[in-house]
């Protein structure tokens, strides 16, 4: 039950947060950025909001970032559990596999070798073991994949809702504020 988003993505949706935040407060409340003190520029007046245009294009991209860094993540998430769940079989099948040889071995013994009654006895000690074992494996399992499906749901509600829905419904919404300041920024860089 590791998370599902690495350190990369969480710093990715950070920054969607923080740019989306951004540009919906510079179009809701039509805020213009006459001086920039951080870099110390001033805008020229009547000039397309240049700040508009460059948050904009920088939410696009972090957008489109992000949403790649989640599909990475949550694949490689996908994997791990898949390599969990074959490996906890892998065993399982193991100490089958060595209740099984004890069982044929007993049972394969020659006559001749030990008395027929004791090899029937001891073939039925090991069967009933062996089937007992495996009454109480598969009862682990099925308690242990009822309470991972439960985990599983509450922490898939979480990231779709919490972790990657809300950074993806601002972004959107960011984007939808702003997309109409991209081509006047873009087209003013490239005159």
């Amino acid at each position: 039950m590791q998370e599902p988003l690495t350190s990369a993505t969480e710093l990715k949706r950070r920054n969607l947060i923080y740019i989306s935040s951004i540009a919906i407060l510079l179009t809701v409340y039509d805020l213009k950025i006459k001086n920039a003190p951080w870099i110390d520029i001033e805008v020229p007046e009547g000039d397309v909001n240049v700040l508009l245009g460059a948050v904009s294009v920088a939410l696009i991209y972090v957008f489109m970032v992000f949403v790649f860094y989640v599909i990475a993540d949550l694949r490689r998430w996908y994997q791990a559990g898949e390599l969990i769940r074959l490996g906890s079989y892998w065993d399982m099948l193991q100490e089958m596999s060595r209740h099984n040889t004890m069982v044929s071995t007993h049972t394969i013994t020659p006559p001749e070798s030990r008395e027929t009654e004791n090899l029937q006895n001891a073939a039925r000690g090991y069967f009933d073991e062996a089937t007992k074992f495996g009454s109480e494996i598969e009862q682990k399992i099925k308690d242990v994949v009822s309470q991972q499906n439960v985990l599983s749901n509450i922490q898939c509600l979480r990231l779709l809702s919490i972790d990657v829905g809300i950074p993806l419904a601002l972004g959107a919404f960011g984007i939808s504020k702003t997309y109409m300041a991209t081509i006047p920024f873009l087209s003013a860089i490239f005159e």
